[in-house]
């Protein structure tokens, strides 16, 4: 959350100076890197410097994301757009982590952690093809 905070500043700033989709690309691979090497993790200090990492993924891509939605909804369509992304952001937070929990009481942590670096790298895949002809 440290990270988050001090980084948001910084990265809104950014958002008006490069590209909003090499921004999300860049931040959801910041994020999906991190989050999937926690279990290899051996040490506290380990876990907190991964956090850390994890902080900026965040920020680049959430600021950029919510820049993004509001250039392509439009004047007319931004509310209801702005509440769709939030909508799909609660449902990810509340459903990931339940799911990640099944994963891991039913298999294993490594692999409960796995199961949610696959979806996350494949989505942010799809999303650099899908958008390589616009940035």
């Amino acid at each position: 959350m440290v990270t988050i905070a001090g980084t948001d500043p910084f990265f809104g700033k950014l958002s008006d100076r490069f590209d909003r989709l090499v921004r999300i690309a860049a931040g959801l691979i910041n994020v999906d890197v991190p989050v999937s090497s926690l279990p290899l993790l051996s040490s506290f200090t380990s876990f907190l410097l991964q956090s850390a990492l994890l902080g900026p993924g965040v920020s680049i891509s959430t600021v950029a994301t919510s820049v993004c939605v509001a250039d392509v909804a439009g004047k007319e369509h931004i509310g209801a757009s702005m509440r769709a992304l939030s909508s799909v952001m609660d449902i990810r937070h509340s459903a990931v982590p339940f799911v990640t929990g099944i994963i891991i009481s039913a298999v294993s942590y490594k692999i409960g952690f796995l199961a949610g670096f696959l979806p996350a790298i494949f989505t942010t895949a799809a999303f650099i093809i899908a958008v390589k002809d616009r940035a």
